[in-house]
């Protein structure tokens, strides 16, 4: 299946899924605008993960392709299969985790922090637009297991959504590589 003509023909979710991404991002950065208890929350929490302390130890010796390496897998299998299409078989489930994830970035990324916004917004684009289609790919799966009631036409229609769903994962790794590239120069770059 080719990625681009599933996502002309799911145009309709690429429109909706962008602008309630990208509205639950503009309202939390508005109304999180000054929340500076829990921003440091978030960050210091995340800056205890081990895996955000792992990728800026990385940087830190300049092994940049491991560093992009490890924050692409990172963003595919944690941010992306697991927070997104697992929870898809269950119908809204992948959807709610990505407006989590939005709410969550503008509590971090809001509009306080200009300089910080600026200088991560080419990431945060990337990773979005790498979320957002996973969970084109992904939506149906769980709603054909609502929609159809005979088990052979559920089970056409689930193999037919799953192929789709992986042919759109090719759009996703392509966006997600770009993000760990541009995140790993933001992090040399940018102190």
């Amino acid at each position: 299946m080719d990625p681009i003509m599933t996502l002309r023909r799911k145009a309709l979710y690429l429109v909706i899924f962008h602008a309630l991404f990208y509205s639950v991002l503009i309202a939390s950065m508005y109304v999180n605008f000054g929340n500076e208890e829990l921003r440091r929350i978030l960050l210091e929490e995340s800056l205890k993960s081990p895996m955000v302390s792992f990728i800026i130890y990385l940087v830190s010796l300049k092994l940049y392709n491991i560093a992009m390496l490890v924050i692409f897998l990172a963003n595919l299998i944690v941010g992306t299969l697991l927070t997104i299409t697992l929870p898809s078989v269950m119908p809204g489930a992948g959807l709610l985790m990505l407006l989590w994830r939005a709410y969550m970035w503008g509590v971090i990324y809001n509009l306080a922090h200009l300089d910080i916004l600026v200088a991560i917004l080419p990431t945060l684009l990337l990773e979005a637009e790498g979320y957002v289609i996973a969970l084109i790919g992904s939506f149906d799966i769980g709603l054909v297991l609502l929609r159809t009631r005979r088990r052979e036409e559920r089970r056409e229609a689930f193999i037919r959504s799953l192929k789709e769903c992986i042919s759109l994962y090719l759009l996703v790794i392509v966006f997600l590589s770009a993000a760990a590239v541009v995140e790993v120069f933001t992090l040399a770059n940018v102190r």
